[in-house]
């Protein structure tokens, strides 16, 4: 029944690139259509690797490959792996493309790709428009191009921000929260020494008012800047405690999540320097003990 279901998948995604990509995508026998394709006698070996711009491996991404003179012969079809590869065999007297499909909403990539035997396709991501209603990230997670405005009245754009830093720290907190009052003296010293490449949001959805951050912030001598915002920006960012430290990378990823308070300057400085470091390699990062 698989393989009847494999043959009845590939006859139906020769039908043009984009709805092949699309329908195999769909299929939850990958790996069965994969094996109904036969290399011919000459075949050599070629592989693509599909990355982010951060050099993070990308997997589960469709890849559908194409005569490029014929583009209705589907050549080859199947799925990147964990590390993002994506391997084929085919004759190399023919020029092929490749349509990538199922990769994150966030992503943008070509129409198609001209292939060599070793190719290597980053997808950059974009900063899409928010919608503040529906919009829940996690890790991993691009963020959408939201804006906040702080107690003083300055607007905030992560867009903007990542234009002139190397990432944006979301610290989630409250008054009344007294681990997120241990912790602010040491995230204020690490702030100081990074904050030329490092931005830090200090945001409480919980039991403030303009008033009373600005003087919370002031008692606490606290120079990042500070928002009074609704729940909505817990429910967004899935905060079940505080305080809550995630860094969004320099290429607008939510790359780090901590809950806890962080009571030593030298772990926010490890955060500030690895995010902010020349030789900053994306990944995502569920402990402090994988940040090196």
């Amino acid at each position: 029944m698989k393989r009847l279901t494999a043959l009845l998948l590939l006859i139906a995604i020769s039908v043009s690139a984009f709805s092949a990509c699309s329908l195999l995508n769909m299929s939850d026998n990958k790996s069965d259509a994969e094996s109904s394709f036969e290399a011919p006698q000459n075949a050599v070996d070629y592989s693509l690797s599909v990355k982010t711009e951060g050099n993070m491996s990308l997997g589960d991404i469709t890849v559908c490959i194409y005569d490029r003179e014929k583009r209705e012969d589907l050549i080859w079809a199947g799925a990147t792996n964990e590390e993002g590869m994506f391997s084929f065999k085919a004759d190399p007297s023919k020029n092929y493309v490749a349509v990538l499909s199922g990769y994150p909403v966030a992503y943008k990539a070509e129409s198609e790709y001209d292939l060599t035997q070793n190719t290597e396709i980053k997808l950059i991501a974009e900063l899409l428009e928010p919608d503040y209603s529906k919009d829940v990230y996690k890790l991993g997670s691009i963020v959408k191009d939201f804006s906040l405005t702080d107690v003083n009245g300055k607007t905030y754009k992560i867009s903007e921000l990542l234009k002139e830093k190397k990432a944006v720290i979301l610290n989630f907190w409250f008054i009344g929260c007294g681990p997120c009052k241990m912790e602010f003296p040491f995230m204020q010293q690490a702030y100081s020494e990074y904050k030329d490449d490092i931005e830090i949001l200090a945001i409480n959805p919980y039991d403030g008012t303009n008033t009373s951050v600005k003087d919370y912030a002031s008692e606490m001598n606290l120079t990042m800047p500070v928002f009074s915002c609704g729940d909505e920006w817990a429910t967004m960012f899935r905060i079940s405690a505080y305080p809550t430290t995630m860094v969004i990378d320099r290429y607008g990823m939510i790359a780090f999540t901590h809950t806890g308070s962080i009571t030593d300057k030298e772990t926010f400085t490890k955060i500030f320097s690895y995010f902010s470091s020349d030789d900053y390699v994306q990944g995502t990062y569920r402990n402090l003990s994988n940040i090196k």
